[in-house]
């Protein structure tokens, strides 16, 4: 086992300490699958800690399925998946009191929008047109579907966008994270064969995999996924689904070209395979050229549509809808039913008069404007650093894929140490299967504010420049 460092006086369990050395050394690649770890005996002797401490560590790592311990044999690293492996730990860290943060921390890894941004007067003036209308059957069960009134709204909607949706065939969801859950548990199942880019939006890729499907990953060019290596893999592997979100990808913010996406949908037609697509932030483009979504290119229903508003409205409203091919419409009901009977009414008819009544588009004009400032000041910090670079063009998002230029292959150890300090972000290697993206970091500008961009970007150039 590499020479781990032990510190007894930082304040942390020296158990504890064991274990976060010897995690970093698997990701890290040091410590490989089916490597012995040395006996309790050894490593206690080695690090002057008690032995109960060792076995305690030891212990805990293989509760948490990193390691094995055969007993009369020894302690074995398992082969791990990088992305439920570390990416929950790092995920649950950040998201475990809300994705918005209070200060003083500077939080860069959240991507729920800053509360000023929400349009808190017009829901609140139609919450209020409600109650005075009489809440009647709003506060009952309504339909499993959602409301017919707001699917006629959204199939209008997403006409704007050049997708055709029967609102027969929309699917109400308490956010898109619902969405995934439920096709997680009807659709997407144990002998099925899921693709995905790499890196890609773990949340969504940890969920869909839980089930024990096999996940195939295809490296993400500059304008979306490499169709070369995908159709490679179709020639030889029947795949089952394909899950991607085509504008502004977390993490890479890259947004699929329109020529690729027809692209895509020709080779879901031709291999047989249905496509996921997570749609949040399309419309926040800042260059004033629309995001067509892939659904709008699917003429054969092999498209899974996913909308949620959480990003663009308000994440507390947990609205989102998914567009649904014919074929699945009654597997997907059922699932919502089983999920939670139904979405409340009382926020599925704010929604679909905020949109009928003309609120949505300026109020998307305001966010666009208030997050390319925000785009625009975090992007000339990270340049003008000389310590990181933004690999892929930025139109829009919430967020930049940063790549640094130090030499440094392990940016959990940076997040490790600058989460101490007050500063979050995501480390690169949450989002890919193989803990690859090392030397890459996420940054997102949707919860701080501009002095904190400048600030924290500052804070975390100043620890690159101390590990050269």
């Amino acid at each position: 086992m590499p020479s781990l460092s032990m510190d007894k006086a930082n304040g942390t369990n020296l158990y504890l300490q064991l274990y976060q050395n010897i995690e970093r050394e698997i990701i890290n690649g040091q410590l490989r699958p089916g490597d012995r770890l040395p006996s309790y005996r050894w490593t206690a002797k080695k690090y002057g800690i008690n032995m109960s401490t060792v076995i305690r560590a030891y212990n805990l790592l293989a509760a948490d399925g990193i390691i094995e311990i055969i007993h009369g044999s020894g302690c074995y690293v398992k082969t791990v998946n990088c992305c439920h492996f570390f990416a929950d730990k790092v995920v649950l860290e950040n998201f475990s009191q809300g994705q918005v943060m209070e200060r003083p921390a500077i939080n860069f890894s959240s991507g729920t929008p800053f509360r000023s941004t929400y349009p808190i007067k017009e829901f609140s003036e139609l919450l209020t047109q409600l109650i005075q209308e009489g809440l009647g059957d709003r506060l009952a069960y309504r339909d499993v579907q959602g409301s017919s009134h707001l699917r006629a709204v959204l199939a209008q909607y997403l006409a704007q966008q050049r997708i055709t949706a029967d609102p027969a065939c929309i699917q109400i969801l308490a956010g898109s994270q619902q969405g995934i859950n439920i096709l997680s548990q009807e659709i997407v199942h144990r002998n099925c064969t899921l693709m995905v880019s790499n890196p890609s939006y773990t949340v969504a890729i940890n969920s869909l995999s839980r089930i024990g499907c096999q996940i195939l990953s295809v490296p993400i060019l500059e304008d979306g996924p490499d169709l070369s290596a995908m159709e490679e893999i179709l020639k030889r592997k029947k795949v089952d689904f394909l899950y991607t979100m085509p504008a502004f990808q977390s993490p890479t913010n890259i947004s699929i070209s329109e020529e690729k996406k027809r692209q895509m949908v020709d080779l879901a037609n031709r291999y047989g395979f249905f496509i996921i697509e997570d749609d949040c932030l399309s419309e926040l483009s800042f260059d004033g050229v629309p995001l067509i979504p892939l659904k709008a290119f699917d003429t054969q229903n092999r498209v899974i549509y996913l909308k949620s508003f959480s990003k663009i409205l308000m994440p507390g409203l947990r609205l989102a809808c998914m567009v649904v091919p014919p074929q699945l419409v009654s597997q997907i009901t059922s699932a919502k039913f089983y999920s939670d009977i139904s979405s409340p009414d009382l926020f599925q008819e704010c929604l679909a008069r905020f949109i009928e009544e003309g609120k949505m588009s300026p109020h998307l004009d305001r966010m666009r404007a208030y997050y390319q400032e925000k785009h625009q000041c975090m992007a000339q910090e990270i340049l003008s650093s000389g310590l990181m670079t933004i690999p892929y063009p930025s139109h829009g998002g919430l967020a930049f894929w940063v790549k640094l230029l130090n030499r440094v292959e392990d940016s959990h150890q940076l997040y490790e140490r600058l989460r101490q300090e007050g500063v979050l972000f995501l480390p690169g290697n949450v989002f890919s299967q193989d803990g690859s993206h090392g030397q890459y970091i996420r940054l997102s500008y949707a919860a701080p504010t501009n002095d904190e961009i400048q600030k924290g970007i500052r804070i975390i150039a100043k620890a690159l420049k101390e590990q050269r």
